[in-house]
């Protein structure tokens, strides 16, 4: 059963709602942007239990930050504000997409938002239908794009969700297939009625009117709590999830010899869809994993991950600088790990070029998804995975493949 989460106080005597509440809502959050002028924080703290933060729109351009969301954010952590924060999406490609969830994580490095961060799917002002994309015969479009955010968010471990009207979730999105999504979230818009219309972690209610100002009026629920410390007042989080004990680091080289970014569990993408892998580099701070990869000559060796070195061609890592069309991967679990919680196992699976993921493989077994030693196609897209007994890791996009977006990804559970 979901709860209304009071933050703070009851929302007192003066706040004037433009439309009537249930009697049983006690908490009005509200969502702000720079339309919204100079916000007196410490006044308006008095009156709200949260706030939900526009930090802007589009792709990640910096012109294209809200002016107001860094000051907004920083008044809110001065004066213990809860507040989440969200982003308008004006995507019309899965580029725009991928930009705008880089867009996000800037402007959210080193901040903790307590009411998530969510994607604003709409097309309030046109933009979309302006420039070609029929939202309702793209809604399948759409949800990629959704699912890009929500997923880039969860991993980087924020609670995440997506903001839409009733008409965009039973008419655009793929409304079953988003709520499939680990800890999504729905923020519902839909004004004039007594009760949210859809199950959902944030409902927006309509305007509520604060000191002669007019702000949209949001009533939040969740599964989950935010509360003061008693000792210092301050709103810590309560559902903080689990961390994964085992991290895994990896990298990828493309034909052109440049080897991208490392990446830390599924922290960010690694890969540029469409070209070729040409070699892979994989650590890991628990265990250890021996790696390979095919090539148009063959199987190469293993590579012992505890000897990864990308300076090092021959024994460093896993590829000639040849297109790789195969991967093979197992996962050493230590013997304290063993004790405590069995055996883990690497599960992965390859895309060829331009294409639709195979099946998972699980370590190197030959009984489930595509066998490691079945050669396919050149490879641009690897999704791996280490966790226990049969257990899966989620894609991030669920077999959906943008335009440009990571071939490798690994997390360990």
């Amino acid at each position: 059963m979901k709860k209304i989460i009071r933050i703070y106080i009851a929302i007192i005597a003066s706040v004037c709602l433009s439309m009537s509440l249930p009697a049983d809502i006690y908490a009005v959050v509200i969502d702000v942007s720079s339309y919204n002028g100079f916000i007196q924080w410490d006044n308006m703290k008095n009156y709200i239990e949260g706030t939900i933060i526009r930090i802007g729109y589009g792709s990640d351009i910096q012109s294209q930050d809200d002016a107001a969301a860094i000051r907004n954010m920083d008044e809110c952590e001065r004066l213990g504000i809860p507040y989440g924060v969200y982003l308008y999406s004006y995507a019309l490609d899965y580029y725009d997409a991928a930009s705008e969830t880089a867009h996000a994580l800037r402007l959210l490095k080193g901040r903790s938002p307590e009411l998530g961060v969510w994607f604003d799917m709409e097309d309030a002002d046109g933009y979309k239908a302006r420039n070609g994309l029929d939202v309702y015969s793209e809604g399948e479009l759409l949800s990629d794009f959704c699912e890009m955010f929500v997923n880039a968010m969860r991993v980087s471990g924020y609670k995440t969700g997506v903001y839409a009207n009733y008409n965009y979730f039973t008419n655009v999105l793929d409304l079953d297939r988003l709520k499939s999504i680990p800890e999504m979230n729905i923020w519902l818009a839909h004004w004039g009625i007594d009760s949210p219309s859809l199950d959902c972690t944030m409902w927006q209610f309509g305007a509520v009117e604060i000191e002669d100002e007019e702000y949209d009026g949001n009533i939040y629920y969740s599964d989950y709590s935010v509360k003061n410390d008693d000792n210092t007042g301050e709103t810590i989080r309560t559902d903080d999830s689990s961390s994964n004990s085992i991290n895994v680091y990896y990298q990828t080289k493309l034909a052109a010899g440049r080897w991208l970014p490392v990446v830390k569990n599924n922290e960010d993408y690694a890969g540029i869809r469409g070209q070729n892998i040409t070699g892979l580099a994989v650590t890991t701070d628990t265990g250890y994993i021996k790696y390979r990869v095919h090539v148009g000559s063959g199987w190469l060796d293993f590579i012992d991950s505890r000897n990864t070195d990308i300076n090092d061609y021959y024994n460093g890592y896993a590829g000639n600088d040849t297109p790789v069309d195969a991967v093979e991967i197992y996962y050493y679990t230590p013997d304290d790990i063993i004790k405590s919680s069995g055996y883990h196992y690497a599960f992965y699976r390859v895309s060829p070029v331009n294409g639709n993921y195979y099946s998972y493989q699980k370590d190197n077994n030959k009984d489930n998804g595509t066998p490691a030693d079945v050669v396919e196609l050149k490879v641009d897209l690897t999704d791996i995975s280490i966790a226990q007994g049969d257990e899966r890791i989620v894609n991030i996009l669920s077999g959906k493949l943008p335009e440009r977006i990571t071939f490798i990804r690994q997390l360990i559970y």
